[in-house]
């Protein structure tokens, strides 16, 4: 069996996570739960380089929280989805509004949801946002309509009828 690696702090030979049985012929150990967290993201199909270049951008917003939606990681800032990561592409939120003028300018597609035209949401190629500064335009759209679009609407909470 190899040896784990020099650096680890919380190895184990033994099972510890039910996701992981699926790798049973390998050998196995046991994971800090941030390991974890990032091994859970790696089924996900999310562009790394992409996520970390929105990542960078990002830094500086305050009340960010990173969250599993449509099928990659969305960025929600102020409670609001604001930017998603996917294999190839990024979701931006930006103002319905200015949708039709921008797309005229830029390369990106509005998002067509269950055959529905979503107002505000545009996917654009990560092939279009090679530099920094176009991908800037685009998180910066997103931010700027973050702060103006009304506050996410809470769900109910269920209540159960157990006595």
């Amino acid at each position: 069996m190899p040896k784990p690696p020099l650096n680890s702090l919380s190895y184990t030979k033994k099972k510890t996570h039910n996701f992981l049985h699926e790798f049973d012929s390998f050998f196995l150990y046991k994971f800090t739960f941030l390991e974890i967290h990032l091994i859970s993201f790696k089924h996900m199909a999310i562009n790394d380089k992409l996520l970390d270049r929105v990542r960078k951008l990002m830094e500086g917003q305050t009340d960010v929280v990173e969250k599993k939606m449509f099928g990659g990681l969305c960025f929600m800032v102020n409670g609001k989805m604001c930017v998603c990561i996917r294999t190839d592409e990024i979701m931006c939120r930006i103002d319905p509004e200015a949708v039709e003028s921008i797309l005229s300018k830029k390369k990106a597609r509005p998002m067509i949801h269950n055959g529905h035209l979503m107002k505000g949401f545009v996917f654009v190629k990560e092939e279009d946002i090679k530099t920094k500064k176009e991908i800037e335009y685009w998180i910066q759209l997103s931010f700027e309509y973050n702060q103006k679009s009304p506050p996410a609407k809470k769900k109910a909470k269920k209540t159960s009828l157990k006595k």
